[in-house]
């Protein structure tokens, strides 16, 4: 019985002593787990202060944050697109409109000067590292003594580019290299009376956001001058959409609305059939002198019954 008694006794306390150990062993590794922690947390707060400039990790972007920013991408990417429609084909940038220092984006078109100083003129642009060129939508620069509707200059009206006397090409001969155009900007009296127009103020409307001819839809017949293939040229330059020739029979019109269409015709190309045309038929001088102008001018004072 006592032996009993002695050997219960044991087991409690070993028991004790056990759990004693264990909740011991327990306190020692939360202690130094503790340590380690509190230092590393100091090793890094000191890393921070001896070099600050060291980057902090990047949180990773949220589903909201990603798609925030795409749709901001996205609207800009449309606001982009959009001024880029309203942007007429003359509408970009060109060197003439800032001082010359790019001479390989120089492409020069000549128009009515006579043959010995145009090929004057076209050696010097050649020294001074520009180029000469015939491509009426390459052209930066026309360069010209008069004004006159002449394919050409009717081109370079409509795109808004800088139309200059021979004096400029001179000018940077003597500078060294292409100066700015702006005091070499044509001036022609006679023209301007000839034609009703200001050539300083065409000039200055010529630079703005939207061609003259922005919007309009045009038409032609085969007979009429400047011929088809040129008018083409001539109405895109300016902002408008060339639609071709209407022949003997009229095309199927999907719209309804014909405020901005024009049918550019003549007398020889006169048939009854244009008569059902649910838009103007105006002779040639409506769509020239609105380009001279620029300005859209009254399509009734131009109309052909």
């Amino acid at each position: 019985m006592v032996c009993l008694r002695a050997l219960s006794f044991w087991n409690h306390t070993c028991t004790d002593l056990f759990d004693t150990c264990i909740s011991s062993a327990i306190l020692a590794y939360s202690s130094m787990f503790n340590l380690g922690c509190s230092a590393n947390a100091a090793s890094k707060s000191q890393c921070l202060a001896k070099n600050p400039t060291s980057k902090s990790p990047v949180p990773k972007k949220t589903r909201s944050s990603i798609s925030t920013e795409t749709v901001g991408k996205k609207l800009e990417s449309r606001t982009l697109v959009q001024v880029k429609r309203i942007s007429s084909p003359r509408k970009q940038s060109s060197p003439a409109k800032s001082n010359i220092s790019q001479s390989d984006n120089v492409k020069i078109m000549f128009t009515l000067l006579p043959p010995n100083e145009l090929k004057s003129l076209q050696k010097q642009v050649e020294k001074l590292g520009g180029s000469v060129t015939d491509d009426v939508y390459q052209c930066t620069h026309l360069v010209t003594n008069a004004v006159k509707r002449t394919f050409k200059f009717l081109c370079c009206m409509g795109r808004g580019i800088p139309i200059v006397n021979p004096s400029w090409i001179k000018s940077s001969t003597a500078a060294g290299d292409f100066v700015p155009p702006a005091k070499h900007q044509l001036k022609d009296p006679q023209g301007e009376k000839e034609f009703k127009i200001s050539l300083s103020k065409s000039l200055r409307k010529s630079q703005s956001l939207l061609s003259v001819l922005n919007g309009w839809t045009v038409y032609c017949t085969k007979s009429v001058l400047p011929p088809p293939d040129q008018l083409k040229d001539i109405v895109t330059c300016a902002g408008a959409t060339y639609k071709g020739i209407i022949a003997s029979k009229l095309p199927s019109f999907d719209k309804k609305d014909f405020d901005l269409h024009v049918l550019i015709t003549c007398a020889e190309d006169k048939k009854p059939i244009f008569s059902k045309l649910p838009f103007p038929r105006v002779t040639k001088d409506f769509l020239l002198q609105s380009i001279l102008a620029q300005e859209v001018l009254d399509v009734k004072k131009y109309s052909i019954l």
